[in-house]
């Protein structure tokens, strides 16, 4: 599962930290991008950033957090573009976007006549 991590512009969660704890926190993060468990991390100019990190459940979300220290973050899971794009062409190939236009459009009907 990915999960994109916004870290507010509320504060860095590593100012409070000293040098060996913020080297500490850097090769954590190298060492996770290294092996996938982190796809991005990019830091927002004005003050917070996004992660993209790879997990297998909730737990390992959890762990991954505090790894990063990271404690105000919005969680949003994400899907890759590629994937999608590849089930919307499975639903055409058999067929079965049909069904589920007519299923939109008759929510489209209901809501509109209220």
């Amino acid at each position: 599962m990915k999960y994109m991590l916004e870290i507010p512009a509320n504060g860095s969660p590593w100012a409070h930290l000293n040098e060996a704890q913020l080297k500490e926190v850097h090769s954590r993060v190298k060492g996770a991008l290294g092996n996938g468990s982190i796809d991005c991390a990019y830091s927002k100019v004005g003050g917070g950033g996004y992660v993209v990190v790879n997990v297998d459940d909730h737990a390992q979300l959890q762990r991954t957090l505090r790894m990063l220290d990271a404690h105000d973050v919005n969680i949003i899971p994400i899907s890759a573009l590629e994937d999608v794009l590849e089930e919307y062409i499975e639903q055409h190939e058999s067929g079965a976007h049909v069904k589920h236009m007519k299923k939109a459009q008759e929510h489209i009907d209901y809501w509109s006549n209220l």
